[in-house]
């Protein structure tokens, strides 16, 4: 259909076994030399082996934004700031990237680092891997609640947009939203206001708001819901572009 694709790496602590959520430090323990460190390389093959199959009907592969190990600058993950080092944190997005170009000879991904509403971009930089690992410098914000939330966010989004015109990167915001977008304006007063921020401009290439899992947990409206004409306005700003819009690309 044309669209843009990203997928996020949610993997499981590969040492305790519980979900990604489970903190407990185990990144040291699948880096080389670790003691589970052959055992997360099959895993990482297995998700290998997915994407090696994501093909066109010319049998050409469909190029994909990689997001793994994303938000790691918060503690909620097991590669989160609170459970492995900066050094040991940026020698997991290393070997991950490498073992799939390498190993495994993956070259349609587009690797998206994403850490979450840092306060500035010494912030954001502060686990970067470096520009030979990474393509596309994201964001995702979760902070979009009022308006002086909307020009914090746009201020770190115009400074993300220079520093990715000088390092010849893609910026784009991840993800974005707020749960059950419980405010009826939040698409063209929030959201668009720090995308089309006259005070600090900037150049997100897209953003993506999370999922819709059920009308008690969700981050875009549904038929009827509260914010649905707000939507729809912003669906027809002259500035957003939905699928309709790119297909002519």
């Amino acid at each position: 259909m044309g669209g843009i694709i990203t997928i996020s790496m949610h993997l499981d602590n590969p040492v305790t076994g519980n979900d990604a959520w489970d903190n407990t430090p185990t990144v040291d323990q699948i880096l080389p030399g670790g003691s589970h460190h052959k055992e997360y390389l099959s895993t990482l093959r297995l998700a290998a082996d997915f994407l090696g199959k994501l093909k066109d009907r010319q049998d050409r592969h469909i190029p994909v934004i990689f997001r793994p190990y994303h938000e790691h600058n918060h503690t909620w993950s097991w590669w989160g700031a609170s459970s492995c080092s900066k050094d040991a944190f940026i020698a997991l997005w290393e070997m991950t990237t490498d073992f799939l170009k390498n190993d495994c000879q993956l070259h349609h991904l587009l690797y998206a680092i994403s850490p979450q509403d840092p306060e500035n971009i010494g912030q954001y930089l502060n686990r970067y891997p470096g520009d030979d690992y990474v393509d596309v410098l994201g964001l995702d914000s979760y902070s979009l609640w009022n308006q002086n939330s909307v020009s914090k966010l746009a201020r770190v989004l115009s400074d993300l947009s220079v520093l990715a015109k000088e390092r010849g990167k893609v910026a784009a915001l991840t993800e974005v939203g707020i749960e059950n977008v419980a405010i009826s304006d939040w698409w063209t007063n929030y959201l668009l206001r720090a995308l089309r921020n006259k005070e600090y401009p900037n150049n997100m290439a897209w953003a993506l708001v999370w999922r819709n899992r059920s009308q008690s947990h969700h981050f875009g409206p549904y038929r009827e819901h509260p914010s649905q004409n707000d939507f729809l306005q912003f669906f027809q700003d002259p500035s957003t572009l939905f699928l309709s819009d790119i297909e002519k690309f």
